[in-house]
């Protein structure tokens, strides 16, 4: 199982620095000196935003430690990782039906993908690794039990998922309540002294629950086509019945034996406790499955019974899954590639477009980045910030006249000062320098220019701002 897992996973080794790993770990981990590192044990991962909720200092010190070496070196850390998740699955359910099943389960299914593939995506499987080893460490050790659940939840919050449903399921002893109400209660008192707080946010858009859950759930009997920008508002219509089924089948099919229901609840409560962040974002991520994955892993050990035709039948499965995952690799090379991908598999979604867009930018095809934006601006609950992008690109890419044209024409009130300052070069690039005037006075309050600092710098050195 070891070495089908290895296949499955060797081709993401050779992936990139990608979306949020050059802002967290290029810019941030990686440039930290040994001070620096131990500061990563005493505050959240941001100071605000997203990553002011997020206290992860174990798989925060881990990406600091190789990420200065290279993408290549984290991706092989997370194939490491990923492997001894494979074998601490096996010995969880070695004493059910089938544990090479929860091995293949968990190892090669297609959702996967984005925590090999993305190197920021390291804490999701150090806690799954941290969570089962809190399982089997229970049953012997109290204190090695509350260690190891701390550690899980000090990797990623959700980590604390695995012992917590897994005990319930009775594979982690008898006494493991105590090990795993130790280890929360010092986390969240942790947390709560070093002033890591959740945003509430998220509240307002509760009902959108049924859309995040709905395409969670349903990814785990049908992935494809796999996509890092899962917007919730391109939810496919089959995605919430496609889910009922699911956990109805877990729950019906499971009602009479501890350890699927324990299972089952592993396999919901990971989407569950990632509702904020998805609801924050829009987008419905496939990292967030990995706790689940451990679960449908389980549920399968102990209520599929192994014969000939099944054990073939899930051999000839786990090939095919490793076939899906040396295709999806290669997305993960560079942001192109993988917003590209993403364009493909969802084109009506705004979200796609805008990081397909900025991608594109980022690697100096403003024009192609420019047509992305506009794409993007066709979809539903486009970007708040495409307009002004494409304006921005359409400039810098010497296509002002389009980019006049289009602003001409698009919305004139409730406009942000950056907006209107590349609406303003626009102008004067293209001839129409009174119109370029009339666009600064909007930007000035009748002492001084309120516009961002590389449009007054632009402007004096074009000569366009006079009397």
């Amino acid at each position: 199982m070891v070495v089908m897992v290895l296949l499955g996973s060797l081709p993401y080794l050779t992936g990139g620095f990608v979306w949020d790993d050059e802002p967290l770990i290029v810019d941030r981990l990686a440039q930290l000196d040994i001070a620096g590192m131990l500061r990563l044990w005493s505050v959240p991962v941001t100071g605000d935003g997203p990553g002011s909720s997020y206290y992860r200092p174990i798989s925060m010190s881990a990406l600091a430690v190789t990420g200065r070496w290279g993408p290549e070196v984290v991706h092989g850390l997370a194939i490491v990782v990923h492997a001894l998740n494979v074998v601490l699955i096996m010995r969880v359910c070695r004493e059910l039906r089938w544990p090479a099943l929860a091995g293949l389960v968990y190892g090669l299914h297609p959702l996967m993908s984005e925590a090999l593939g993305w190197a920021s995506s390291l804490p999701d499987l150090l806690a799954c690794a941290f969570g089962m080893l809190a399982v089997l460490v229970a049953k012997r050790s109290g204190l090695g039990g509350v260690v190891l659940v701390l550690a899980a939840g000090l990797s990623k919050e959700s980590g604390l998922l695995i012992p917590l449903f897994l005990g319930v399921a009775g594979l982690a002893g008898g006494r493991w309540r105590a090990p795993v109400a130790a280890g929360i209660v010092i986390l969240v008192t942790l947390r709560s002294s070093l002033g890591v707080h959740q945003s509430w946010e998220w509240i307002q858009k509760i009902e959108l629950i049924p859309q995040a859950l709905g395409w969670s759930i349903a990814s785990l009997v049908w992935p494809v086509p796999l996509n890092a920008v899962r917007s919730i508002w391109v939810t496919p219509v089959w995605a919430i019945p496609a889910a009922g089924l699911v956990v109805w089948g877990l729950v019906y099919w499971g009602r009479s034996h501890r350890v699927a229901i324990g299972a089952a609840g592993l396999v919901l409560g990971a989407p569950a406790i990632a509702l904020p962040v998805m609801l924050d974002g829009y987008l419905i991520a496939e990292r967030y499955m990995t706790p689940a994955l451990v679960g449908l892993g389980v549920w399968a050990a102990v209520r599929i019974r192994p014969t000939l035709r099944r054990s073939v039948f899930a051999m000839v499965l786990g090939v095919g899954c490793i076939a899906v995952h040396w295709g999806r690799a290669p997305a993960w090379s560079s942001n192109a590639a993988l917003f590209g991908a993403s364009v493909r598999a969802t084109p009506d979604s705004s979200y796609s477009w805008h990081l397909y867009g900025v991608g594109l930018a980022h690697s100096g095809k403003l024009s192609e980045a420019a047509d992305a934006f506009g794409r993007g601006l066709d979809c539903v609950q486009p970007h708040p910030l495409d307009a002004m992008l494409q304006l921005k690109a359409l400039v810098q890419a010497d296509r002002a006249v389009d980019a006049f044209r289009i602003a001409e024409d698009g919305p004139q009130e409730d406009l942000s000062s950056e907006y209107i300052a590349w609406w303003a070069r626009a102008a004067f690039t293209v001839g129409e320098r009174e119109k370029g005037r009339l666009l600064i006075e909007l930007l000035s309050d009748g002492q001084k220019l309120d516009a961002p600092p590389w449009f007054q710098q632009w402007a004096e050195a074009e000569g366009v701002l006079g009397p």
